[in-house]
This record gives C-alpha cells, structure tokens and sequence, in this order.
C-alpha cells in the first residue's frame, strides 16, 4: 500500500492540468511578472533634462509684474531682466531655446507640480519645505527688504510698523509676508501696480510701502519719498530656482549658471 501510494503521488505531476488549475498559475505568473514590467516602464520614462533636450527648448516660468527682473520689452516678445539672463544663462549650457511666460507669483510652485513648465525663477525664497517637495538649485541672491515712506518717516524694524497700515508688493516672498503679518495690529493692502504707490504714501493711506532693492530705489527717486532697510525679526531671505521633483540632472546647469554669475 505504501509504495502504490507513493506511486499515485509521483504521478500527479504528469496528469492534464484542469481549466481552473491553468487559470490559477496564469494569475501568479502575472503577479510575478507585473513588478518587473512596470519597473522596465519606469525606467523608460524620460527625465526632465531630456525632455528638455528632446523639445529643444526650456519651458521657464516667471511671475507677474516682476518688474526689472523679469518683464516684457519693448518689442513685446523679448523677455529681459536680471533673473531673464540667469535663465538665459541655463538655456544656453544645455543648448537650447528659452521660452518664458508669466504667471501670478502665488502659482509658481504649482506650475512646477503638474508639469506646466520646467523651470521657475521670480524671488522664490528658500526654506525647509522646497527640497522634500521639488529640485531646488543653489541661492542665486540674497533678499534685502526695504520700506519706502514719505521723507522724514522712520520704519527701520518690525516693531515701528505696529498698528498701522502697511502696503506691500505683490512680489513679497512667501517667509516674509508671514514675517510681516506677525506685527502686531498691522494692516496689510498689496499693491500690484506700483505707480500707485507713492499716491498711497503721500495721501496717507498707507505709512510704508515694504518692497524689494530695484523698486524701493525707483521709488526714492520721488522728492516726496525715501526708502531704507527694515529688519523683521530674523528673516533672512536666499532665493532659489525651482525645478520638479526628481529633476536633479538640470540642477547641474543651473548651479553652473549661477556659479558664473
């Protein structure tokens, strides 16, 4: 009985399989092979660096009203400016085109997110959040926050500005807004179009306009205004260009742009 068992054991291997057997095997065998095949996809897909080359082109995105470092000229077409070069820059070490289109400075990052462009420069200051969630270069330059007032006013930190109203550029960084909105009483409005500003300061309707270096020092060039550095609290702005996730070979070109800067 024990050998004729053992028999009947041996040949199970050799019998038809059933439909419902096949149909079980094909299924592992599919849960085997789909892993490997998805990863085989993954590693297909180009990066952002090649779909740069692949293009031809740098697909930049910059904010609205960035005055003169980035803006339309004359022409309408031609973009310049001082973040415009450093761009400019990037295109030219990977060898291709530039192309730019401006965006309200509050979608920057989702640009970036959902593909809409490779690349974004416009006063994007660094902190800790940035590199968990995008490819972030090396700082390109250091922010310095000024307040423009009417001659004789005096704003030099934080606690001057308490209580009262307060204008400021549309451009302001993230960090430094919050920086702004933990004075205590102040009241904010922004200001889009900078040619209402010094309207603003002189009627009254507000008692500093807090802007970046190249606005601050074109609008101290009014007789009825003057603008110096203003210290809040510990701010200490470095802006970066932003890239998507995972972009890290066009992070080199960047860097090196910026290097030679």
């Amino acid at each position: 009985m024990k050998n004729g068992n053992i028999g009947n054991i041996g040949n199970i291997g050799k019998r038809p399989l059933t439909p419902a057997l096949a149909a079980c095997l094909a299924l592992l065998l599919s849960l085997v092979l789909l892993p490997l095949a998805l990863a085989g996809c993954g590693a297909s897909q180009p990066g952002v660096l090649d779909q740069i080359l692949a293009a031809g082109s740098l697909a930049v995105i910059v904010p609205e009203n960035a005055g003169e470092y980035a803006r339309l000229g004359s022409d309408g077409v031609t973009w310049e400016g001082s973040e415009i070069e450093l761009a400019r820059a990037v295109a030219d070490r990977i060898g291709v085109a530039l192309s730019v289109r401006a965006v309200p400075k509050g979608q920057l990052l989702a640009e970036i997110s959902n593909g809409a462009a490779q690349m974004a420069i416009g006063r994007i200051a660094f902190n800790d959040s940035l590199p968990r969630n995008y490819a972030v270069s090396a700082p390109y330059a250091d922010g310095r926050l000024y307040a423009v007032a009417p001659r004789g006013a005096l704003f030099p930190t934080a606690g001057s500005l308490q209580g009262r109203k307060v204008g400021v550029t549309d451009q302001l960084s993230e960090n430094a807004l919050i920086a702004v909105n933990r004075v205590e009483g102040i009241t904010i409005d922004t200001y889009p179009d900078a040619q209402l500003v010094e309207g603003a300061l002189v009627g009254g309707l507000a008692a500093a306009y807090l802007c970046y270096g190249d606005q601050a020092f074109a609008l101290a060039g009014s007789e009825a205004l003057q603008a110096q550095n203003i210290a809040l609290g510990e701010l200490d702005e470095s802006y970066v260009i932003v890239c998507p996730r995972g972009a890290g070979a066009l992070l080199a070109p960047i860097n090196e742009a910026i290097a030679a800067r």
